[in-house]
């Protein structure tokens, strides 16, 4: 029963073509690339030390786990791009707005959980349902699997054989990839 509610959950809510059919440039003139959510606005006042502490180090917390020789898309609700900056000299930064200028807010949304779920690596932010999101798009879809690590955190791998709430204490912001791998 708890498959075929997944399956249905997997199945049914997705975004409509439309906004597949949008995402289609962004992801030609890509090419091959790897991605980050990089979750900021809010996250400054209820997340204050995570979100600084991974924007002030963002370079080095992509060092030796992202290439630089990729396109690197970023979905952020960051409005002052400038913090991302300092990365241009190593990275080939992409934003959403680098491809469109004529989105909604909903397809914007839309498009930052599409491209970043075709990434070859993705990255999200610690707390962030918005990452879990991309996720669970890159899980249901086989792609390389980044739930259990992020930008600014990593908890580590989980014995496949053993329950994951039996492995650590629950916690809302944990996202177990046993939900698309092994059921």
């Amino acid at each position: 029963v708890r498959n075929t509610i997944k399956a249905k959950i997997r199945d049914g809510i997705r975004f409509r073509k439309e906004y597949y059919g949008l995402a289609k440039k962004a992801l030609r003139e890509l090419g091959t690339y790897n991605a980050l959510h990089v979750r900021v606005n809010d996250f400054k006042n209820t997340h204050e030390y995570e979100t600084n502490e991974m924007i002030n180090n963002l370079q080095a917390k992509l060092e030796g786990r992202v290439s630089k020789d990729m396109p690197l898309y970023i979905a952020t609700d960051e409005q002052d791009k400038s913090v991302f900056q300092p990365m241009r000299e190593n990275y080939n930064i992409y934003f959403l707005d680098d491809f469109y200028d004529f989105l909604d807010d909903y397809e914007a949304l839309a498009l930052d959980h599409i491209i970043p779920a075709n990434a070859e690596i993705f990255l999200g932010s610690k707390f962030s349902t918005f990452t879990d999101g991309i996720n669970c798009f890159r899980g249901f879809a086989g792609k390389r699997d980044f739930c259990r690590e992020g930008i600014n955190f990593n908890y580590g791998p989980l014995d496949p054989n053993t329950l994951p709430w039996r492995q650590e204490q629950y916690a809302w912001h944990h996202q177990y990839d046993t939900h698309w791998k092994f059921e």
